[in-house]
């Protein structure tokens, strides 16, 4: 198993937290990869010094900025052809000792999926009941979804050592990978349609690289035992593109933006 990550220059004096739950897996993985483009579209100029990192991670450059996909678009490539698992993660969660073995386990009972903890599906990522399909994969994940109070209250109660909240009622296919939990995939199971982004639509990665995935004949499950935002480091509130306007798109539009460019270019999601 190949773990395989990004990050900004804000956030580079912030990877600690991250690499350190990584070091802590129960199931080390065999390399940890750390892709870096040789410059960013969102920070202009010279790229900074990372910090001194622990002699495991291999930072690799990348020749073009991919946004977010960086972090695992690159990892395809150069893992091409391998009989190897990719493990792409974000940079600002902290991972419970167990995740990479929950993976690998997953993986097992089922050799054939993508493999994500954090997942959506069409509907409800664009909050229309208008946007769902009949033909898709059965069972389908069901998100214990709390209301915002409820989260609050799961908040606070994490924030005092209790327990949270599982994001999973029951696990499923899901028609969007969520990759800020992680998610497995293996070389080719993606489209290779996907390096080619188009404007915007870069800073969306999950819903392309889920379409991606889907023109590659591949399905998408959930399972795991996440908790609702569960693990989240202080370089989650950094420079993140969740609360960003790109180009006059917040998320969700960039979201639905995504979407129709997807089902109308590629007839995808129909």
């Amino acid at each position: 198993m190949i773990v395989a990550f990004t990050t900004i220059p804000p956030r580079f004096g912030l990877l600690g937290e991250a690499l350190s739950a990584i070091e802590g897996q129960r199931l080390r993985p065999d390399a940890v990869e750390l892709y870096l483009p040789k410059s960013f579209r969102r920070f202009p100029g010279e790229r900074p010094s990372l910090p001194a990192l622990p002699d495991w991670v291999t930072v690799i450059e990348t020749e073009t900025d991919l946004g977010p996909a960086t972090k695992i678009l690159p990892a395809l490539d150069r893992w091409e052809g391998q009989d190897v698992d990719i493990l792409f993660c974000d940079d600002d969660v902290r991972h419970d000792p167990d995740w990479a073995a929950r993976f690998a386990a997953g993986r097992i009972a089922r050799p054939d999926d993508l493999l994500c903890e954090y997942g959506l599906d069409l509907d409800e990522l664009l909050g229309d009941p208008s946007r769902g399909r009949d033909a898709v994969p059965k069972p389908r994940a069901v998100v214990n979804r709390p209301t915002p109070d409820e989260l609050r209250a799961v908040r606070k109660k994490m924030a005092a050592g209790g327990p949270g909240r599982p994001y999973l009622a029951s696990p499923g296919y899901v028609d969007i990978l969520m990759g800020f939990r992680g998610a497995l995939i293996r070389p080719g199971w993606i489209d290779p349609r996907a390096w080619r982004l188009p404007d915007l639509l870069w800073t969306v990665d999950d819903v392309w690289l889920s379409g991606m995935i889907a023109l590659a004949g591949r399905h998408i499950w959930a399972g795991g035992n996440a908790c609702w935002m569960a693990g989240l480091t202080a370089a989650s509130r950094m420079h993140d593109l969740y609360n960003s306007v790109i180009d006059g798109h917040d998320r969700a539009s960039a979201n639905r933006h995504c979407v129709d460019y997807l089902q109308e270019t590629y007839g995808l999601w129909r």
